[in-house]
């Protein structure tokens, strides 16, 4: 089994406020005790993957029942994840063998194919960051729009442009080497997960956020993000509700996530409703409250079963 890098929280932490400052939100969320508290403050629950419905492959203890609760309450649920790893279907049957009931689900990647079909950079070859195991259905590049192959720190000269979907290959000498590439010759580079870190049982993972920060940081080059905080995101989100024929004003639709920098700022930004959910995911067993201080992010409500604590 292939062992993923690994980051720590503090890391990861510093990483989110040098480049995603606040302020956003308001002082003061109000604390809840659980997802179903909420029913009567949003028509729309946008909901976070990792840190709200998952930890690692295992679902969160209720949340299923809470999210086909609100269903039955006539509540529609949508899942927005910066996992970009995965095709669609393959995304889908993760959060269904989870137990999740929802109206839909969106991913950055689907973003980022939108945002690609836009642009002028269709024509291009694109490398994009390894899996691992390319002979796995679910990681096909099909579905991308674009000439794509999998790179690695061999064949990086033969592209124009380089794409970030995940971290699940990632190694120092493929980072290294693409830092190089790109400072011989300068080529557009997309990332189509801003997250810096995934909370797994016991460990942080370094995600494609944390490369793309790293190599601005060093190169100083523009890297385009498809995905939370990007505003893209919560436009397509906002376009596939109409397009469902789901009406419903910007006060009434609410982000959960467990993101601060990803999930509240740019959702706040966009003129959304957002909770934070603190018990599980980047801020778990931590001051959530003095972190969300540092940050100057915060969210109208705090999902905690310390209640006001």
């Amino acid at each position: 089994m292939r062992v993923r890098l690994r980051t720590d929280f503090a890391t990861s932490w510093q990483s989110y406020c040098r480049h995603n400052p606040g302020p956003a939100g308001k002082p003061a969320p109000e604390c809840m005790p659980d997802l179903l508290s909420l029913a009567d403050q949003a028509d729309v629950f946008v909901l976070d993957g990792f840190g709200v419905l998952n930890v690692g492959d295992d679902a969160i203890p209720g949340m299923p029942e809470q999210v086909a609760a609100l269903r039955a309450l006539g509540k529609r649920v949508v899942i927005l994840t910066n996992g970009s790893t995965r095709q669609h279907p393959a995304l889908v049957k993760k959060f269904t063998d989870l137990g999740y009931p929802v109206d839909d689900i969106i991913s950055s990647r689907d973003v980022c194919i939108a945002e690609l079909a836009q642009s002028a950079l269709t024509g291009l070859r694109w490398g994009v960051s390894p899996v691992g195991d390319v002979t796995d259905p679910n990681f096909r590049l099909d579905d991308l729009g674009i000439d794509a192959a999998y790179c690695d720190a061999q064949n990086l000269a033969q592209f124009d442009a380089f794409l970030m979907l995940t971290t699940k290959a990632w190694n120092s000498a493929l980072e290294q080497a693409l830092c190089e590439t790109l400072r011989d010759r300068p080529r557009p580079l997309w990332c189509a997960n801003p997250d810096v870190c995934a909370p797994f049982d016991g460990y942080f993972s370094v995600e494609p956020g944390a490369v793309c920060r790293r190599l601005t940081e060093t190169l100083g080059i523009a890297v385009r993000y498809c995905g939370k905080p990007d505003p893209c995101t919560y436009t397509y989100v906002e376009k596939r509700l109409l397009e469902q024929a789901v009406q419903v004003p910007k006060e009434r639709l609410l982000m959960v996530g467990d993101s601060p920098h990803t999930d509240i700022l740019g959702a706040a930004r966009a003129g959304w409703r957002t909770a934070l959910m603190s018990d599980y995911g980047l801020l778990r067993a931590r001051d959530w409250r003095a972190l969300l201080e540092d940050a100057a992010i915060w969210p109208d409500f705090v999902i905690t079963s310390s209640g006001g604590a």
